[in-house]
């Protein structure tokens, strides 16, 4: 968890380094919430033995500069490795996610999985990187991305990138950037929601389906409630 006073003015430096060995399993869930005049750039990188098992999520919700390099290796053959991710910008924030996947043994296996918003004037960036060594047939890799533009001020970039040597692979990639559907919208609103209602239930969802993918069971509600409060409280507030 990583926390800090919304008076804060400071730049932190998180980092987070870790080897699996053969046949390890491990799981790291990142729950960020900096306060507002905090800036941070942080760094997690692994490295994934033989026939390892590594599960990653980050939910990012603070922070005036929030940028996460995320550095992944699956070095042994069979290794395979799960990424989640939620954000939610407001106000001027940025959010700024650097992913790599590197496969570079055979018959290994990725998932990238992150959804993002933005509302006010706040910006989000997601740059993904799968990269596939000659060495690394079999490998089965997927990235996607998808992103909700709430307000007319707030941007989002998007750029998934594939490179990919090995002949025998299975790689894709999915992106989006779009505003809430006006036929979801007029659909909830047909069966008796009023509008505000109607869009909340739209926000909360497009994170259902990243938050209950999280591994780690007792902070998905904490989380799921944070999220739709970011979105409520903008309403509330008349800055939507």
């Amino acid at each position: 968890r990583l926390r800090s006073a919304d008076d804060l003015t400071a730049l932190v430096v998180p980092h987070v380094e870790g080897t699996l060995g053969d046949n390890a399993n491990l799981t790291v869930v990142v729950d960020q919430e900096w306060g507002r005049a905090t800036r941070s750039i942080g760094q997690i990188a692994f490295s994934a033995g033989r026939d390892s098992s590594l599960e990653t999520a980050e939910a990012g919700l603070g922070g005036s500069l929030a940028r996460w390099q995320l550095d992944i290796k699956l070095a042994g053959q069979g290794s395979n490795a799960r990424v989640l991710g939620a954000y939610f910008g407001d106000e001027d924030q940025i959010l700024d996610y650097r992913y790599v996947m590197h496969h570079a043994a055979p018959n290994t296996h990725s998932e990238m999985f992150l959804k993002g918003a933005v509302e006010d004037e706040a910006g989000s960036v997601f740059t993904g990187m799968i990269r596939i060594d000659e060495i690394a047939q079999k490998t089965d890799a997927f990235q996607t991305n998808r992103n909700l533009i709430l307000s007319d001020g707030a941007s989002a970039q998007s750029v998934p990138n594939l490179e990919i040597l090995a002949n025998d692979v299975k790689c894709g990639h999915g992106s989006t950037v779009g505003q809430l559907d006006p036929e979801q919208r007029y659909y909830l609103m047909s069966r008796g929601l009023d509008r505000p209602s109607a869009d909340r239930l739209q926000v909360r969802g497009f994170f259902e389906e990243a938050l209950s993918r999280f591994p780690v069971p007792a902070i998905v509600e904490p989380l799921r409630a944070r999220f739709n409060e970011k979105f409520l409280q903008a309403q509330e507030e008349g800055r939507l």
